[in-house]
Order: C-alpha cells, then sequence, then structure tokens
C-alpha cells in the first residue's frame, strides 16, 4: 500500500548515525511488487559498488555480494586514511594512482599501515 511513509522510514533508519556506525557497507535499492532475489542482489551490489556488475544466475550474485563485502572490512581502514593518503600525494594524480595500486594489492592492514607511514612520503 502507497503513501503510508515506508520509504520514508526506510531513509530516516539508512541515514542514521547509529546505523552508519554499525555498517561499514550499505546499499539503497528499491523492491517493486515483482520480488526477483536476482534482479535485487544485482541491484545492492551496484549501489554498493557503483558499477554495473551483471550475472546470469542467483549463485553467481550471490558470490559477487559476498566477495564486495569481503574486500570493502579488509580496506575500510584505507576509507578512513583517505584525507592523510591524498595529502601524501600532494596533489599528484601518478603517485596516487601509484600508490592506491600498490595498497590495493596488499590485504595485511600492518603492512599497508607501514607503507603509508614510510619515510619516503617526507621526500619531495
Amino acid at each position: 500500500m502507497g503513501g503510508i511513509g515506508k520509504t520514508t522510514l526506510a531513509q530516516f533508519v539508512y541515514n542514521d548515525e547509529k546505523v552508519k556506525a554499525h555498517f561499514v557497507l550499505k546499499a539503497w535499492v528499491c523492491i517493486s511488487d515483482v520480488f526477483d532475489v536476482k534482479r535485487i542482489t544485482k541491484d545492492i551490489i551496484n549501489s554498493a559498488t557503483l558499477g554495473n556488475f551483471d550475472c546470469n544466475n542467483l549463485n553467481e550474485a550471490q558470490q559477487k555480494l559476498q566477495e564486495v563485502q569481503h574486500v570493502h572490512f579488509v580496506y575500510s581502514d584505507l576509507a578512513e586514511r583517505r584525507d592523510d593518503i591524498i595529502r601524501k600525494c600532494d596533489g599528484l594524480p601518478l603517485a596516487a594512482k601509484t600508490l592506491g595500486g600498490q595498497l590495493r594489492k596488499i590485504v595485511d592492514k600492518g603492512k599497508r599501515q607501514r607503507i603509508l607511514d614510510s619515510h619516503i612520503w617526507s621526500d619531495k
């Protein structure tokens, strides 16, 4: 039934600071009258990644969603250090691309931290 405030309530919960603090990964998708789990799963993936993922079956979509979730807690510390990383690159796009490429390959948070704390950033 339309007009009873379902979307308003969902937006209120989605934007609540306590919810934001509890969940690292959030996605906003619309659910139509036709409930299609594969489409909803694809929409969640695309909302979370700002991508254009497509698949042939539900199993493939659910595997991709698990991958997206895993890649996101693993790398959430980089999002927290974003401003620091930008400062270290001194506005140089090539430095940002190189650093991002290196950090993306390293799953161990401690190793990523050692790279970010390296003295090489003080050299001009």
